[in-house]
């Protein structure tokens, strides 16, 4: 059970903080003194600040759920691109559950005192798959050469407010959609309880929940759970179409592929398709408020989303909920939950490949 516990913390060590990378090419960004990010509009010096210094966050509430699902079925969800030799390349499914099946990650968090927004906080409930990467090209990582790596991949995360969205769609590609995502509830419902219970939700215009996560059986955990070793990494076996990759990057990884469209439609060409990675952070300064916890958690759709009322991310969750229903699997102990602040220095948020590289890194 510890080994899926840590699994869970790890990605919410990395993926939480994707709005605090600042996006470079591996050791480049290293020989920089200070990386200034800018968004737009530019004209007025929007600036958040340089890569020298921390972004804290002063309150944190996480909830990490992982249920295992079918490989074909999560294949679906995972973005690919036909390489110039005709063959697939992209994300295949990397089985790293208890019954060696893929994971889907579902990630709950609570910001608060949230330095990038004036202390200000939001909710977010976020979806990955485990999955391993193979590029058609070589990338630079590092001063290394690699075409290849694994970890999890942002599949759809959604913020309640609008400015953490705009920093993970603009800076990094995050695939996030606002969404009206209440506060965490959780304690001893009921007076015979003996451990704690709760939910997360988000909901429509209706006020309706179309996604849900119920908490049980969940009791505090000893510290130990979070220095379990993560999933060792073994090459996926070929497959028919696909390309292999010759070299991975060391170290589990949180992925994302950003993607920007074409102004003229009718090109059928993004000006911008490609994937980045962050390694796992290693110098973060974490302070518990609580001892973490931990129990048993599943996603339910209570009221699935209508097209109607939804448009934007209706095709996105319902390919999350048809995936859980009908081929999700949660297994004891599969929640992690944990109450604490942190401050992140710049990590080293790198590009790897994709059909559509940025102009400065295409032909490296």
């Amino acid at each position: 059970m510890k080994r899926w516990m840590k699994l869970g913390m790890a990605c919410i060590a990395v993926a939480l903080t994707g709005l605090m990378l600042f996006p470079g090419s591996g050791s480049a960004v290293e020989q920089q003194a200070a990386v200034p990010l800018k968004l737009m509009p530019i004209q007025f010096d929007h600036g958040t600040g340089d890569s020298r210094r921390e972004l804290a966050t002063g309150e944190k509430l996480d909830v990490s759920m992982q249920l295992e699902v079918d490989a074909e079925a999560a294949a679906a969800l995972l973005p690919t691109w036909q390489g110039k030799d005709g063959k697939t390349y992209g994300y295949r499914p990397w089985p790293i559950g208890p019954h060696g099946k893929p994971v889907l990650l579902v990630n709950y968090t609570q910001e608060r005192d949230v330095k990038y927004m004036a202390g200000g906080g939001y909710n977010e409930i976020e979806f990955y798959l485990s999955a391993e990467f193979v590029g058609e090209r070589e990338w630079n990582y590092k001063g290394e050469k690699y075409d290849g790596a694994y970890g999890y991949v942002g599949i759809l995360l959604l913020p309640s407010r609008l400015i953490p969205l705009i920093f993970g769609r603009e800076v990094l590609g995050t695939p996030k959609y606002l969404a009206d995502v209440k506060n965490l509830v959780l304690g001893k419902l009921f007076p015979e309880d003996k451990s704690e219970s709760g939910w997360f939700e988000a909901l429509d215009k209706h006020d309706l929940a179309f996604i849900a996560g119920s908490l049980r059986h969940i009791v505090p955990v000893p510290y130990d759970v979070l220095k379990q070793p993560l999933p060792r990494h073994e090459p996926l076996p070929a497959k028919k179409g696909w390309g292999r990759a010759r070299r991975f990057e060391p170290g589990f990884k949180v992925m994302l592929w950003k993607y920007i469209p074409s102004v003229n439609w009718n090109s059928g060409r993004p000006d911008l398709s490609y994937n980045m990675a962050a390694a796992l952070a290693e110098n973060d300064e974490v302070k518990d408020f609580s001892q973490p916890r931990a129990g048993d958690g599943n996603l339910i759709f209570p009221h699935p989303l209508k097209f109607k009322d939804d448009p934007a991310i209706f095709a996105a969750v319902k390919a999350i909920r048809q995936l859980v229903e009908k081929h999700g699997r949660p297994f004891p102990g599969n929640v992690l939950i944990r109450h604490y602040s942190n401050a992140y220095r710049a990590q080293d948020m790198h590009v790897m490949d994709g059909p559509q590289l940025p102009p400065a890194l295409d032909g490296q």
